[in-house]
Order: C-alpha cells, then structure tokens, then sequence
C-alpha cells in the first residue's frame, strides 16, 4: 500500500515542479509510477494540493478509506458492464415475455437463461433478449435449477432429478434419478456434487453432475428453507433460524444463529466475501461473514418487502421482494442502498438471476420475465 495524503482536493493541474511526471506532488521522487497509479484511479488524493505527505503515518481511517477505493475501482474496472458501458444503477426494468405458467427457478449460464416451470412441467432455454430457444417437456414439479458443467440439473417437488444435456436436441425427458425425499428448496454444486435438500427431510441428497443419486447426508436442523455454496463452504438455512456452515471435503460444521424464524424457501446470494440471507417473514437481509461464522450486518428498509432471493451482478446485490412485487438494489461492498423498482401486480417475483451485466427475475404470480 502506497502511503500518503487522503485528503480531499479540488481538480488539480499537474505541476512541472514535481519530481514525478504525471501526478502534481512535489514531494515524491521514488514510486513514481505507484503514486501516479494511485492518484489517477482516485486511490489518494494527496494531503494538499500539491503535496503527497510520502513520511506519514497512515492511520487506520485512512487505510480504510485506501482500501474501500481500491476495492470499488477494481469491482468496477473489472465488471463486464463497464466494459459495455452500463455504468448505471438500474433504475427501471422491461417486462420481455412471460414464460410458462407459473415459473419457480432461473440460473444463467453467462449467455442464455434456463427457467423451470412446474406449472406446464417444462424447462425452457431463453435468450437474455426474452426470445425462446428451446424447451424440454416431461419435467414434473420442476422447481429449481442449476447450471454446472456439461448439464442441466433440474429438481422440484418430488423425488425426481433431471439432468439436461444443453448440447442435445430439445425434447421430452425422463429423470436421470430419483433421491429418498422430494426437493423444493434450492440446489447447490461444490464443484464435484451437486447437492439437493428437503423441506422436510432431516437429510440432503448428494448428486453426480449426471444426475445420478450417490447418498444422504445428515442430520440437519429441520425444516431446510435453502441452500448456497460460496466456494469453500455449503450454507444450508433452516426454518429454525440456523444457518448450517459445512464443509464438502470433510462434512465437518458449525451453525451461525440468525436470530429469526423462515417459514418459506430463501434463496441466498454472495458478493464474493459475505453471503446475503434474506428473510421473508423480518423483512432483513442478514449480511454472514463466512471466514468468522458472524452476522456482521443486518440490512432493512430499502423497499424490502418479503425479501426471498438475492442476486449478484460484480457490483450490485438484487434482492426480490414477494410481498411488495418489487426489487431491491444495494451497493455490495458497503450495503448502501440503491433504491427500490416497482414490478407488475401480482407477479410474485420468486427468484433472480444474473449475466454479470443485467439482471433477471422470473414471477410464479404471472409468469413474467423482467430484465433490469
């Protein structure tokens, strides 16, 4: 970390005096190039005008003020909508088709969006413009879907799994498998299993990236309410108000209590650092630092109405609002919020998904998909 002023200073004109071409500090003559760097990505902005202050101290409100800007420049440099331009915070949305009957899950695979529907008992394929590619039929009470590698997997409220190969032909499908209880509340991959939990079950199926059933794992806490993997960690939330820190290698866990009851499925988001837990029944979003096991923060107002899904797009969380039939935006590196946007009436907004540069979400209330 480059030491230095923080302060802030009106637009300044570089000076033929500094020592360092390109930056106006005539103080500095060495790391020229991180200084410059630093200024130029608005890092620091010196102590004066024309002074760099290269000796002193940096106080622990001036490391975090480093480290915020840093974090934000490189979020927002490395974010796939400024390399397209889309610097703003969405504002409104477009209603671009409805899909199905009564959709209940979406995931996308960084170009197009999978949506099931257990309503019609399909599975469709649609571009991130709204048009239809391709649907697969046969898929009962198909609720929750996941992309990982090579396959489609989609489960719901029966036993059934269904694993779609998106290089084949669209057509009707049988399960590739069946696990002991029926699904419903989310589905996670750790990179080699998929994992599928139960509603009611004390236990959780564990899947091949086929399809295929490979085992129970358990107990939990009963009833499961949804499920997120942020990496290292598989997060389970119980309707107890548990939230079930386990890890894939060794099965290993401990529980982060949140202090509130979830008498409906959630499904949890991750900015890259904390899992976001939203509550339908507290309207909060509970902010879980995985590497503590600790609630740092728990978020309210904003819109949140009935929060039940949470989406991540590098620089944004989006969170679904059920009961409001509206979406809630926030900055994900500090939780500042971003306002609220309106849906249409009884849409019933029940899960979100995002490309990295918009974002999407499907309503069970009238089958609409809106783009933001």
């Amino acid at each position: 970390m480059v030491a230095g002023g923080l302060g802030v200073a009106p637009l300044k004109t570089v000076s033929a005096q500094s020592a360092c071409a390109g930056v106006p500090f005539t103080d500095v003559s060495t790391f020229c190039a991180e200084i410059r760097i630093a200024y130029y990505t608005g890092i620091t902005l010196g102590t004066t005008a024309t002074t760099y202050s290269p000796s002193n101290p940096v106080t622990r409100d001036t490391m975090a003020a480093f480290t915020t800007r840093t974090l934000n420049f490189a979020l927002l440099r490395g974010s796939p909508r400024s390399a397209v331009g889309f610097l703003w915070s969405p504002g409104m949305g477009a209603n671009i088709g409805t899909v199905g009957t009564s959709p209940a899950g979406v995931a996308s695979d960084g170009v197009d969006l999978w949506i099931a529907d257990g309503g019609s008992q399909k599975l469709f394929r649609v571009s991130h413009n709204g048009n239809s590619l391709a649907t697969w039929t046969g898929l009962s009470g198909a609720s929750d879907v996941l992309v990982v590698p090579g396959r489609v997997i989609v489960t719901g409220t029966n036993v059934n799994i269904y694993a779609i190969d998106p290089s084949q032909a669209a057509g009707q499908v049988t399960p590739s498998g069946t696990s002991p209880s029926a699904g419903g509340v989310g589905l996670a991959f750790d990179g080699q299993k998929v994992w599928r939990p139960s509603a009611a079950a004390t236990t959780l199926s564990l899947l091949n990236p086929d399809g295929t059933y490979v085992a129970e794992f358990g107990p939990l806490p009963t009833p499961t309410r949804g499920i997120f993997f942020d990496g290292t960690y598989m997060w389970v939330v119980s309707g107890t108000g548990n939230l079930r820190q386990i890890n894939p290698a060794t099965f290993a866990f401990s529980d982060v209590s949140l202090g509130a009851t979830f008498s409906s499925t959630v499904r949890p988001g991750f900015d890259g650092e904390n899992l976001w837990v939203p509550n339908p029944d507290s309207n909060q979003i509970f902010i879980v630092r995985p590497s503590s096991d600790t609630v740092i923060a728990t978020v309210t107002g904003n819109g949140l109405n009935g929060p039940n899904a949470v989406a991540f797009d590098g620089l944004r969380m989006l969170v679904t609002n059920k009961n409001g039939n509206s979406v809630s935006l926030f900055q994900a590196t500090d939780q500042t919020p971003l306002g609220s946007i309106s849906l249409s009436q009884a849409m019933a907004p029940s899960q979100a998904a995002s490309d990295g540069i918009n974002f999407f979400v499907i309503g069970s209330g009238n089958a609409q998909l809106w783009k933001f």
